[in-house]
């Protein structure tokens, strides 16, 4: 019985000292901090005045919203008109959607250029990270039509841009361009990267519905770049769908067009 005295207290320490150590592992739940994970629409134009939705994290506690490094200066105005809880699109998460969003209505200048704005957002659990509002020279955004076939194809020109949601899934847009014989169009989606839920794919068509180009991902995003030659001077048709035919508000996308020599 002496010899057991010894081995019990043994025990008795080790277990006290592990479970001590185990709960000092554990580690504070982290406090939930403020993000903004969408705009929608994801800008807008110069000259216009637009009312745009932010999503994101604890935006319904924010106090403020601020432009951050605006190289345009006061050329660019912010005012916030209403907060909220929002629903969630079905499978996603707040963490990739958002939960609560805020209303703001935004002021552009004609005058200034094509770039983006960084927007902040205060809430008493901190400030958001910086997150982008796309800006369009004056007269250059379209707004998007939801065509859904060649027949009723939106024209979309070389040096325009659309802002636009693939609402629900399987929905599918189509644009119609003009091209020369030899021109090289250039067709790129902004969307994952600005945090929208889409995942884009771009395919060109030529007048007889053959394929000329197709792109999904790009540049290690679930953006489209699409860029192609046209054999013959002609319309062409581009569509714009979500990979996995999804589709939902916060599947919003900016679809530019260019044209290289």
């Amino acid at each position: 019985m002496k010899r057991c005295v010894p081995l019990l207290a043994t025990a008795v320490v080790y277990f006290a000292t592990t479970a001590s150590v185990r709960a000092d592992d554990k580690k504070p739940a982290e406090k939930p901090t403020p993000r903004i994970t969408m705009a929608v629409p994801l800008g807008l134009a110069a000259g216009t005045t637009s009312k745009i939705v932010i999503r994101g994290l604890i935006l319904d506690q924010a106090s403020e919203v601020q432009l951050q490094d605006n190289p345009a200066g006061s050329k660019i105005t912010v005012k916030l008109l209403s907060k909220g809880k929002i629903g969630l699109p079905d499978k996603f998460d707040a963490a990739a959607a958002g939960d609560t969003q805020l209303e703001i209505e935004v002021t552009v200048a004609a005058d200034v250029a094509a770039g983006e704005a960084n927007i902040v957002v205060t809430t008493p659990a901190g400030k958001t990270p910086p997150h982008p509002l796309l800006i369009a020279a004056k007269g250059t955004l379209l707004a998007d039509k939801k065509a859904g076939g060649f027949h009723d194809a939106q024209p979309l020109a070389i040096g325009q841009s659309v802002a636009g949601t693939i609402e629900s899934a399987h929905q599918v847009h189509v644009y119609c361009i003009d091209a020369t014989a030899g021109q090289t169009i250039v067709a790129d989606v902004q969307a994952a990267r600005k945090g929208s839920l889409l995942d884009s794919l771009l395919t060109l068509y030529d007048a007889q519905g053959h394929i000329v180009a197709t792109n999904d991902d790009s540049g290690g995003t679930a953006d489209s770049h699409l860029k192609a030659t046209c054999a013959a001077a002609g319309q062409y048709y581009l569509s714009l769908i979500d990979a996995y035919d999804s589709g939902s508000p916060a599947h919003v996308f900016w679809l530019r067009l260019t044209a290289k020599d």
